[in-house]
């Protein structure tokens, strides 16, 4: 079965944002989709659920996924509904957050229950949180303590902001790094 790769926007963003196109781009033998989330700046968790089952449908170990501020606590909403026994071959969180956000509260939608850690934790074979020390979007702490609650690796990374084109970032090459490794390590 061939890698399939999923790239999951943020707030207020779309496809062709950031360094998404770019590392599609870095893995042309690997069936790769960013998928468009509706409606990023007035997001809903229930149609972005929808969306992202739509785009992925069931994860296996072939499935990669990674996933950019808001959409990484979407795509750990997604991920809790899969079999019990589902695995993904890797997932990478870019400052990434699973708590309510003093200066976005417009997002509190989704971050008003808990996710279940316990399983979130076992779904991947390879789990890594990258954030950025001058994140003023979302705050490093709460990207550390994503990690946490993952007991994922976490990569403190300096002069990204969010990961965004505002902040210059538009190739990401500590994200072609790990799915190279991750890809390499699952063969």
């Amino acid at each position: 079965m061939k890698s399939r790769l999923f790239i999951v926007h943020g707030y207020q963003a779309h496809p062709q944002n950031h360094w998404f196109e770019w590392l599609c781009q870095q893995f042309p033998a690997i069936n790769s989709h960013i998928v468009a989330l509706p409606s990023s700046h007035m997001p809903s968790l229930l149609e972005w659920q929808q969306a992202l089952q739509q785009a992925i449908g069931d994860v296996d170990e072939q499935t990669y996924i990674v996933a950019h501020s808001l959409g990484c606590v979407a795509t750990l909403h997604f991920l809790s509904q899969q079999a019990s026994s589902a695995r993904l071959g890797g997932l990478l969180l870019v400052a990434g957050f699973a708590e309510k956000l003093a200066l976005l509260p417009e997002l509190d939608e989704f971050n008003q229950y808990d996710l279940p850690w316990a399983f979130l934790q076992n779904i991947s074979l390879q789990t890594t949180v990258l954030l950025s020390e001058d994140d003023t979007d979302v705050l490093p702490a709460a990207t550390a303590r994503l990690s946490q609650h993952l007991q994922a690796a976490l990569i403190r990374l300096q002069g990204y902001g969010h990961f965004t084109q505002q902040d210059g970032c538009v190739v990401l090459p500590e994200a072609k790094q790990w799915l190279a490794q991750t890809l390499q390590a699952n063969t």
